[in-house]
């Protein structure tokens, strides 16, 4: 139950056959049915026979899903109005209702055969169907060569995963046609006699071997004559020829057709009335050629299309794509006959409305394959110009991450350039690649070079993208006062431009940049503009970026429960739109766990950041440093002070080449848990790397060293980091700073002003959470900075940070480490094993 198997064979191998026998042995306990090849014409064709299916087995669904799947059966009722963005959303929702409902009323497998011939919606909906661990077991047969381009790479990813098995269906063997042939029960065929002949003839396809026994004459010493003869598809022509002249040629026709075969498309080809079909139509199912519209097997088929001239199949063809250009076909059907009919050329305005089609609805790889496609017509027609632009097409609005292919593709696509703009386009794609891999170096490099290629102000919407790459390897270098303002000349440029996308894009990295500098109050409302205006241009892939970065902003302020609200957004963005979060925002699942990390649900940052882990170790290595900083916090936090010491190590390792706010963190956490040398030398290497050029991290260079200062210096330094941090709005530093004033002052005897920094801490901490510190450190310090002034207050605080302990060792806390985060964690320790904690 819940597996999926991929059963695989050409054609004649007996995928139908087993499928349904597996059937019949569930005794009613199944769900069994076939794509056809006309529902590559209508969106959903295949999911409606699943939804007959299920609903046959009494499944009752809800008011809200009936409406839903009245758009696939009418018999439910009227269906809403649909074409929505989520609509595909709600339908699969609806259709996951009715199958785990049939799952628990005694539902064991769903077998659908000739997925190849599934409409693109259905199947990728049968495959995420598959993919519940709570459902049925799934069948999904097909011919292996012609699964369509996206369900394949979605049945790749689950069979690499370990969620389906593939079972493929090889040829019989001589001693399995000797079976065959004896269980036939014909006393004039033994199997021994007829099996080396059938073997060589061939090639161990059952339905082969069965339509060579079916043109044999009873004599069985004329079968072994059939393997010197021209081989089975004569035997199936030989059968064509005996049709009538009527019924050859609609069949035929349909050969020529394929998929876009249909009554209609028939009369228009064959220039005959509706009605004269019906006698040639009637023989062919007769004589199991067709059924339900399409051939009985792929041998007839293959026969009737290799019987057709190449001449006379090439103008068909021509007149096939026509017709389905005047009845509003889907022009990657349309291109596909064009570019059988000899005149390829005419497939392009065909293949570029198919890749607008798939990157509209967010099918990257079909994009991708007809876009380049298009691109290789005309580059060979000479049309660069053209080319070039098919190409740049795909970039725009795919975002590709990068990979070899992608790197190929672009590297194609400068050679394709013929104008000093088109090589700073193609520089434009080249930065975003790389920097999609995390070379934000290597990508503000290539920036640079294109915007010497012509006048900014002359075309300022490439100008303004390239101006956002240069910036990002500004920021990453440590420069971020001059990052911050070249993001603002790139969003200047940008408004000039008039582009809203652009505009909400150049907005967006603004706010990014002032967060990298610490400035989060003055970043908010650049990454609110982006996420309202992407919002109105319906743009998903766009809005999940914004969402991602509000997140971002929002973790650094301390405003977790807005964070996570935004991360929630994102999810339900991804599911309604099919969007892979991890494959097109790496940096997003670092982030989310570093949200978990902060909120104290570590059994899920555990798991986020070992995903993480290795996600970026393939993607981008260079930003290793950042996740294994939030490893060593997460150890640290666990009790486990040798895996923390091995992650600060990693970290440390990684120094050279780091982005300086990255490497100074790695040296500020080093200190905190004496990974190398002496703490405050520690501290110092950190600022010598920052060079001053990060506000956030420096404050907490500056909290952490007040630790270790004289008391009023202490005292003094948390001060200037709280006003600091106050009048810039960035509440979770300002607590921070509140708590290690509290300390400060205690140190130096100071217990009334020690209990007033202590409950300004407490009162912010009901509001935000802390920037760096450890949440139960909060209360810790609020505990030991009211001891002696107001003791039953503090004794308050104690039970609050106990019970938060204690239930997120219970809930949160890997099992395997709830005794070291309860026994080892210093803090933990101290507030499970004393009344009111004292000052030490």
């Amino acid at each position: 139950a819940g597996g999926v198997a991929l059963l695989e064979g050409e054609a004649g191998l007996g995928k139908s056959r087993l499928l349904g026998d597996l059937a019949n042995h569930l005794d009613g306990a199944a769900v069994s049915l076939n794509a056809r090849p006309g529902d590559a014409q209508v969106p959903y064709a295949t999911l409606l026979r699943l939804a007959r299916g299920l609903m046959a087995r009494g499944v009752d669904p809800p008011p809200a899903a009936r409406r839903v799947l009245a758009r696939l059966l009418p018999e439910l009722g009227d269906a809403p109005a649909g074409g929505d963005e989520g609509e595909a959303a709600r339908l699969h929702a609806a259709l996951e209702g009715i199958l785990l409902a049939a799952r628990a009323g005694g539902l064991q497998l769903v077998a659908v055969d000739d997925m190849h011939f599934a409409d693109g919606p259905s199947a990728d909906t049968l495959v995420r169907l598959a993919a519940l661990p709570e459902g049925p077991a799934w069948v999904l047969a097909a011919r292996p060569a012609e699964w369509v381009g996206p369900t394949r790479e979605a049945l790749a990813e689950a069979t690499g995963e370990g969620r389906a098995s593939i079972v493929a269906l090889e040829p019989l063997t001589l001693d399995e046609i000797v079976e065959l042939v004896d269980s036939l029960g014909l006393p004039q065929w033994r199997g021994a006699d007829l099996a080396p002949a059938l073997l060589r003839h061939t090639g161990g396809n059952p339905l082969f071997v069965l339509e060579t026994l079916r043109a044999a004459p009873e004599d069985a010493s004329a079968v072994p004559g059939l393997a010197r003869g021209s081989g089975v598809m004569q035997l199936v022509a030989r059968r064509l020829m005996q049709l009538s002249p009527a019924a050859l040629r609609l069949a035929r026709c349909a050969a020529l057709a394929g998929q876009d075969f249909c009554s209609e498309l028939a009369t228009e080809l064959l220039g005959v009335r509706p009605l004269d079909l019906a006698d040639a139509w009637a023989e062919l199912e007769a004589a199991q050629v067709l059924r339900d519209q399409a051939f009985a097997h792929d041998l007839v088929y293959e026969a009737a299309l290799a019987s057709v001239p190449p001449p006379l199949a090439r103008q068909l063809r021509r007149q096939i794509a026509a017709w389905l250009a005047a009845h509003d076909g889907p022009p990657e059907r349309i291109a596909a006959h064009w570019l059988a009919s000899g005149q390829p050329q005419q497939a392009v305005p065909c293949l570029i409305e198919a890749g607008r089609r798939a990157l509209r609805a967010l099918r990257r790889a079909e994009a991708k394959e007809a876009l380049t496609q298009s691109a290789d017509l005309l580059e060979a027609a000479g049309d660069r110009e053209g080319a070039f632009d098919a190409l740049d097409l795909y970039f725009d609005h795919a975002l590709p991450a990068w990979d070899e292919q992608h790197e190929q593709l672009v590297s194609r696509l400068a050679a394709l350039a013929c104008t000093p703009l088109q090589q700073a386009v193609a520089g434009q794609r080249h930065a975003d690649l790389l920097s999609r891999a995390g070379d934000f170096n290597g990508s503000a490099r290539v920036a640079e070079a294109a915007l010497r290629l012509f006048d900014p102000t002359a075309v300022p919407q490439v100008a303004a993208a390239l101006l956002q790459f240069c910036a990002g390897g500004l920021i990453h270098s440590g420069r971020l006062s001059e990052g911050v303002q070249v993001t603002f000349r790139s969003l200047a440029l940008a408004e000039t431009s008039g582009d809203p996308g652009l505009i909400a894009t150049c907005a967006a990295t603004v706010g990014a940049a002032l967060d990298w500098e610490g400035r989060f109050t003055e970043a908010l409302p650049h990454h609110l503009r982006a996420f309202e205006q992407r919002k109105g241009l319906s743009d998903p892939v766009a809005v999940v970026a914004s969402a991602i970065n509000l997140a971002s902003n929002r973790i650094e302020v301390g405003r977790l429960s807005e964070a996570k609200g935004y991360f929630d957004q994102v999810e339900r963005l991804c599911v309604a739109h099919e969007l892979d979060l991890v494959d097109q925002w790496p940096a997003a699942l670092a982030q989310r766990a570093r949200l978990m990390l902060d909120l104290g649900h570590y059994t899920e940052a555990l798991r986020g950041l070992e995903d993480a882990h290795a996600l970026f170790e393939r993607r981008m290595p260079a930003w290793l440093i950042a996740i294994e900083n939030m490893m060593t916090t997460l150890w640290m936090r666990l009790g486990q002070r040798t895996r923390a010491l091995q992650w600060s190590r990693r970290a440390l390792a990684r120094l050279e080449g780091a982005p300086p706010t990255y490497a100074a963190r790695a040296l500020q956490l080093a200190s905190q848990i004496g990974a190398e040398t002496e703490t405050l030398g520690q501290l110092v290497r950190a600022e010598l790397v920052l060079t001053g050029s990060s506000k956030r991290v420096q404050r907490q260079i500056d909290l952490q060293r007040s630790l270790y200062l004289p008391p009023d210096e202490g005292h003094a330094l948390a001060l200037a980091v709280r006003d600091a941090a106050r009048s810039e709005g960035v509440v979770s530093i300002e607590l921070d700073a509140e708590v290690r004033a509290a300390l400060a002052a205690l140190r130096g005897g100071h217990d009334q002003l020690a209990a007033a920094h202590a409950l300004a801490a407490l009162k912010m901490f009901e509001e935000v959470e802390p920037f760096e510190l450890y949440r139960a450190e909060v209360w810790l310090a609020g505990a030991r900075a009211l001891r002696s002034t107001q003791p039953a207050q503090a004794a308050s605080v104690v039970e609050r940070a106990r019970d938060w302990v204690r239930k997120t060792a219970q809930e949160r806390v890997p099992a395997e480490y709830r005794d070291s985060f309860l026994l080892r964690n210093p803090i933990n320790r101290e507030l499970m094993t004393q009344a009111v904690p004292a000052i030490r």
